[in-house]
């Protein structure tokens, strides 16, 4: 529900119905089981699909005993593209974050008014995670099959990087000036950024 934005309180169910025109994808997907109904989800999101909830009578019998469900495996089977995303997100934050202290250390004030070592460590920084982070998102989280669109994936993807790093510039130097910490003025800014990163990719760029 918060990184696709719709409500499926049962991810599990297995009686779904689903357009003609979404079946090509999904008999591509990968997965068996209980991780294939998840990727099922995610797939039907990223097609543009609205998904919908029909309450129907539940019957269990001896209590669910026949379920061969396991809690972690069956879990990360679930969840493990979900898991990805925000691991992705995490070592690219890192490696941002990491190369940001260190280039504002190593790199000497400058007299410039806009031009300062913050701002030069931010975009060195950011440079750098930013392919680490394309790599990652395009073979592994949202493209998958569509390989043949790297071009046009490249593209989007780096005017977004800018249109970003454009506005996280001005901000993280805004909040400087205010004499908030360098270290600390990146953190709030990169939460919003984010947020809308992630939007931007699924719903427009590796659509």
């Amino acid at each position: 529900r918060l990184l696709y934005g719709q409500n499926v309180p049962d991810t599990q169910t297995g009686l779904r119905g689903f357009p003609v025109s979404a079946l090509p994808d999904l008999l591509g997907l990968k997965g068996e089981r209980y991780e294939y109904e998840m990727n099922m989800l995610l797939e039907a999101c990223n097609l543009g699909l609205k998904l919908s909830e029909v309450e129907i009578e539940t019957v269990y019998i001896n209590d669910n005993r026949g379920s061969h469900f396991n809690a972690f495996k069956d879990s990360w089977r679930i969840y493990r593209l979900i898991i990805l995303f925000a691991g992705s997100s995490m070592v690219s934050f890192l490696l941002d974050y990491g190369l940001y202290a260190l280039f504002v250390t190593l790199i000497p004030p400058q007299q410039s008014i806009w031009l300062t070592n913050v701002v030069i460590a931010y975009v060195a920084a950011r440079i750098i995670s930013s392919a680490v982070n394309f790599l990652i998102n395009r073979n592994m989280i949202f493209a998958k099959g569509k390989k043949q669109d790297l071009k046009r994936h490249l593209v989007g993807y780096y005017l977004l990087v800018v249109a970003i790093m454009l506005v996280n510039t001005f901000l993280v130097r805004w909040i400087v000036n205010l004499g908030v910490n360098e270290y600390l003025a990146k953190l709030p800014v990169e939460v919003v950024m984010f947020f809308v990163s992630f939007i931007v990719q699924k719903k427009v760029i590796f659509k």
